[in-house]
C-alpha cells in the first residue's frame, strides 16, 4: 500500500497558517519542531498523513505573482464534511479560484473547489 506521507507548505506566518488549517479543516497539531536549518514547523495530522507548515524569515520575501513551492495539494472529504467545509469557506469569505467542478485524482472524480490560504498556496477541496 502506498500512502502520501506528508506535504510541506512554505508559509510567511506560522501561527496564522496554523489557525487557518486547524480552524477551517479541524486538523490537529501532531508536532511542532525547529529543523537544523532554522525552519520552524508545525505538523498537522491529515488522516494518516501530515501537512508540515514551514516557516523561516526569508519566506516572507516571496513574490505573490510567482509563488514558490507547491502548485496545490488536494484534500478529499466525505460528502457531509465536504458540504460543511464549503459552507464555511463561503461564510468566511476565503478566496477561491474558479467554481466547483468535477475533477479527478487518486480517488477518482468528484466535485472540487480550489481555495487560497493566507500565503497564496492553492488547496483543492474535493468530495469523495
Amino acid at each position: 500500500m502506498v500512502l502520501l506521507d506528508h506535504a510541506g507548505v512554505k508559509v510567511t506566518d506560522l501561527e496564522r497558517a496554523i489557525a487557518f488549517y486547524t480552524g477551517l479543516f479541524g486538523f490537529p497539531i501532531a508536532e511542532r519542531r525547529r529543523f537544523e536549518n532554522g525552519t520552524d514547523a508545525a505538523g498537522l495530522k491529515v488522516g494518516q498523513s501530515l501537512i508540515f507548515l514551514l516557516y523561516r524569515p526569508e519566506f516572507q520575501t516571496h513574490d505573490p505573482e510567482e509563488p514558490a513551492g507547491i502548485d496545490h495539494f488536494c484534500l478529499t472529504f466525505e460528502a457531509a464534511e465536504w458540504e460543511a467545509i464549503i459552507a464555511k469557506i463561503r461564510e468566511e469569505g476565503i478566496p477561491t479560484v474558479g467554481d466547483i467542478m468535477q475533477r479527478g485524482g487518486a480517488t477518482g472524480f468528484g466535485p472540487s473547489l480550489y481555495i487560497v490560504d493566507p500565503d497564496g498556496n492553492q488547496i483543492e477541496v474535493k468530495r469523495a
